[in-house]
């Protein structure tokens, strides 16, 4: 009772409207802590656990103590003798930076086939660029060799992963390619989408992870869904998220039709990789606008507890015209705390129909 108590710097707490969790940076684990014990992590700092429990009356010691007891089984907390040891160790600086001018790009394919050579010019531009990661998908059947020809052309590039996101075909289940995806070391994630319901699998050698899904993905209109799978807790996201949109920073998207944008979802374009450098683009303030939109900013999600391991959506929004609306495909309700099936709220169905989105 007469020691301090100090979180470990990578267990980071985030107050949400009803509750707050805590991430850790490290572990990547996020745990659900009510209010009062956030308030408590952040006002009493400097405060022994005798301290606290006076503060807050004896009859609240069984409450103060089990919230400590659920910090150390899950290793988030240490305690010290003396309040010179816990100010030695300083909080976690969360300044964000990445050596890239554009850090990740994707490029969508469909029935047109791109261009060779403009396929070869966008690497170029995006290497101009310093871009390290590339997300491939495939909107419409593409046969093996194709792929591989595609896949060729980064092989000796300066790109530091690309994820792709194909059609199942029987023949990108064989030995085969996926020795050929081995000996391409920068892939690191294939998604096989459209399986049939006994081919749901993983498949993980080296550095590389293939993923068998039953779910079909129609288009770029089937991006954008915020699900609690999907977040991420460490250090370079929940950074990032301070005061950037973790999904549009410093991204630039080629859609189907070679149309540059900020993510393939959304309905501004740039001007088409045919006649337009990359390079042009991101000099456009418009363009650009977008990479500062963050989570504390938006409504609904700037008091959502997960708001800084959460990716989000620009392209398809709650209320269309109003930039700052929280994500239409995000079903969750921090003032509820609970989660329901975005597609079926009544509420929505106008936005659903706005953006054309066929459930």
């Amino acid at each position: 009772m007469d020691k301090y108590f100090l979180l470990f710097s990578n267990c980071i707490p985030v107050k949400g409207a009803k509750r707050s969790v805590i991430c850790d940076l490290q572990t990547g684990k996020l745990l659900l802590i009510p209010n009062d014990l956030y308030d408590i992590l952040e006002k009493h700092r400097k405060n022994t656990l005798k301290e606290i429990v006076a503060h807050y009356g004896d009859e609240n010691v069984n409450v103060i103590l089990s919230y400590f007891k659920l910090l150390e089984d899950n290793e988030m907390v240490f305690f010290a003798d003396n309040y010179e040891i816990v100010d030695s160790f300083p909080n976690l600086k969360l300044d964000w930076d990445f050596p890239a001018v554009i850090t990740n790009s994707i490029i969508d394919f469909g029935i047109s086939r791109l261009n060779v050579e403009y396929l070869k010019s966008i690497l170029e531009q995006l290497q101009e660029l310093n871009c390290h990661f590339i997300q491939l998908r495939f909107f419409t059947k593409y046969t093996t060799e194709e792929v591989s020809d595609i896949l060729s052309i980064f092989s000796n590039s300066c790109i530091e992963s690309i994820e792709i996101v194909l059609p199942y075909e029987q023949g990108f289940a064989n030995d085969e390619f996926k020795n050929f995806l081995l000996s391409q070391v920068r892939i690191f994630k294939v998604v096989l989408y459209g399986a049939p319901e006994y081919y749901n699998k993983k498949y993980i050698e080296n550095q590389l992870n293939i993923y068998w899904i039953t779910d079909h993905i129609e288009s770029e209109k089937s991006c954008g869904i915020i699900a609690p799978d999907s977040f991420t807790s460490n250090v370079q996201l929940f950074s990032e998220a301070q005061l950037h949109n973790t999904c549009l920073n410093r991204k630039i998207s080629i859609d189907m039709t070679g149309e540059i944008k900020n993510c393939p979802s959304m309905s501004n374009s740039y001007g088409n990789i045919v006649n337009t450098n990359l390079a042009d683009v991101i000099n456009n303030s418009n363009f650009t606008q977008v990479w500062t939109l963050n989570k504390d900013k938006i409504n609904v999600c700037k008091d959502c507890e997960f708001r800084y391991v959460c990716t989000d959506c620009r392209a398809y929004l709650d209320s269309p015209l109003d930039l700052y609306s929280k994500p239409l495909k995000c079903g969750y309700d921090p003032y509820t705390c609970k989660w329901e099936d975005w597609s079926k709220n009544p509420l929505r169905q106008q936005a659903i129909e706005h953006y054309n989105i066929i459930l």
